[in-house]
C-alpha cells in the first residue's frame, strides 16, 4: 500500500463550448481519487463565469495519467475507462482532458502522473487478487 502523497496543480483548458469558454481551476490528487476543482468562464470578456464546481474521478475509472511536453506547451493528460466518467467536465473529449500546466510546474505534474499511474496499477493487481 502506498504512502499517502498530497499535491495540487493549477491547471486551464481551452476548446470548452467549442472554443467560447474556458476551464481554469485545481487538480488536487487524494488517495482514492484525483479531485478537479474549476470553473468556466468564456472566452471573450471573462466576465460570464460559473460557480465553482467540482468533480472526483476514482483511479479505479482512470486509465492513465501523461504529461507531455512540447516545444510551446505543457500538458497533463487524463484518459478514462469510461465516457461517462468526464461528462461533467466541459473541454473533455474522448474520454480525455488535456490540462495546460505552467512550465515552472513539470516537477509536480510528473509526480502526480507517476503516483497516479502507480495508484491505477496497484488498484489493478488488488482487485485481480480479488
Amino acid at each position: 500500500m502506498m504512502q499517502p502523497f498530497e499535491k495540487t496543480l493549477p491547471f486551464k483548458t481551452d476548446g470548452a463550448y467549442h472554443g467560447f469558454a474556458e476551464v481554469s481551476g485545481m487538480l488536487h490528487i487524494e488517495r482514492d481519487h484525483l479531485e478537479l476543482e474549476f470553473e468556466v468562464k468564456d472566452s471573450f470578456l471573462g466576465a460570464l463565469k460559473s460557480g465553482p464546481k467540482q468533480l472526483e474521478i476514482a483511479y479505479a475509472d482512470l486509465s492513465n495519467l501523461t504529461y507531455v511536453r512540447t516545444l510551446f506547451t505543457s500538458r497533463l493528460e487524463i484518459k478514462v475507462k469510461r465516457l461517462g466518467v468526464l461528462s461533467r467536465f466541459p473541454a473533455a473529449k474522448d474520454g480525455m482532458i488535456s490540462l495546460k500546466i505552467k512550465r515552472k510546474l513539470k516537477e509536480e505534474a510528473e509526480d502526480i502522473a507517476t503516483y497516479a499511474n502507480l495508484r491505477i496499477a496497484e488498484i489493478g493487481l488488488e482487485n485481480l487478487e480479488g
